[in-house]
């Protein structure tokens, strides 16, 4: 069947089809890929921490990266508070410590895992243009050099970040840009759930729980509920 609209003195002929068809992609067809877009970022982000616990290497330069946004986050706190930082070490197995001086202790401990939280999410809510954000994002890990030993491994990693990120500002689209930036915002909150599981009740934990008499448990318990809840509005804002 068809039917016929009159609009400012033109003859419109619709075929039921053509309705089906508009409807189809309007409304209900942006929700039905939102919601798969949204089922696709989680799986991703499910694949991203099962190959956190057990494909590590496929994803090593990624967790070499939380890593270095972790100390980031420790320095950050470190200046923002008075401090000053000493050294920032980002290590071959995965590991890292920063040392400052002065400064507020207690809040550059909470630092690090909050830190690495937080650039994850900026990364994620990468703008259409995301140039702008990865030559800051660039500069920051080259700023970073500052700090890290000239003759170590953690030097040559951060410094082909600074650099990897300063070419993809050049070369690529904003479009790229903003999917690289995504895809490394949604795995390093992804994988701060991971670490947080990893360092239970250890680390900048055990720390606080001795400066402050808190169980270390439960400072860990605080930052695992901040990443969780963080990584579930990652994925809605970036779906």
């Amino acid at each position: 069947m068809s039917r016929v609209k009159e609009r400012t003195g033109t003859r419109v002929r619709l075929d039921r089809a053509d309705v089906i068809r508009r409807k189809g992609a309007g409304g209900g067809g942006r929700g039905s890929a939102g919601t798969l877009g949204r089922v696709g970022l989680v799986g991703g982000v499910l694949l991203a921490v099962l190959a956190g616990w057990y494909a590590a290497p496929l994803v090593y330069p990624l967790r070499l990266l939380t890593v270095l946004l972790h100390e980031g986050g420790h320095a950050a706190v470190t200046l923002l508070t008075g401090g000053t930082v000493v050294e920032i070490a980002v290590n071959a197995e995965e590991s890292g410590h920063t040392l400052s001086s002065g400064g507020i202790h207690f809040l550059i401990l909470q630092g690090g895992y909050l830190g690495s939280l937080l650039a994850g999410l900026v990364l994620t809510a990468a703008p259409r243009a995301a140039r702008g954000p990865c030559v800051v994002l660039g500069l920051l890990a080259l700023l970073a050099l500052g700090w890290i030993p000239i003759v170590s491994f953690g030097f040559l990693y951060t410094a082909l970040v600074g650099a990897g990120l300063l070419a993809l500002a050049w070369k690529a689209s904003h479009e790229l840009c903003r999917g690289v930036l995504r895809a490394i915002g949604l795995f390093v909150v992804a994988d701060a759930v991971r670490d947080v599981l990893s360092d239970l009740g250890r680390g900048d934990a055990a720390l606080l729980a001795e400066m402050t008499g808190v169980p270390a448990l439960l400072w860990s318990g605080m930052w695992l509920a901040a990443a969780i809840g963080l990584l579930v509005w990652a994925v809605r804002r970036a779906g």
